[in-house]
């Protein structure tokens, strides 16, 4: 049993070229650079996301506008946000911390509200992960 198109190319069979895209075709909902468009995360949060370049490179606002005032991001940092207002995408509401940090400040429940709360909660931070160190001590280190 031999299938009839066998050995024949998928553009040769009837209308298949005139139900393909043209090349330099936009669709209709496609979203122009600089356009911003609201995202849920897995948790069901509300973020802004941006468009900033084609064909289809986006980036979270709230890290864009961290970028654009302080530089790229550290590797292995994250931006959040001193009202917990996902949707809060000024500079004055936002600040950089480690993964580990991060970590920290959510098992200890740290939602810091200005700067100040957040160098005391980077210190608890600290002692934490010391003491957590010294009790995973193994006995042959010093």
């Amino acid at each position: 049993n031999v299938p009839w198109n066998k050995g024949k190319h998928t553009l040769s069979s009837g209308n298949s070229p005139l139900t393909q895209y043209r090349l330099h075709n936009r669709p209709w909902n496609s979203k122009n650079v600089g356009d911003i468009v609201t995202i849920n995360d897995k948790s069901r949060r509300l973020y802004k996301k941006i468009k900033v370049a084609e064909p289809n490179v986006w980036k979270l606002l709230h890290v864009k506008v961290w970028e654009d005032h302080n530089g790229p991001l550290p590797k292995g940092s994250m931006i959040r946000f001193y009202d917990m207002d996902t949707m809060n995408c000024d500079i004055k509401n936002l600040y950089c911390v480690t993964k580990g940090e991060n970590a920290t400040m959510n098992h200890l429940k740290l939602y810091p509200a200005n700067e100040e709360e957040l160098q005391t909660a980077r210190l608890i931070c600290r002692l934490s992960s010391l003491k957590s160190k010294r009790r995973h001590k193994k006995k042959g280190d010093t």
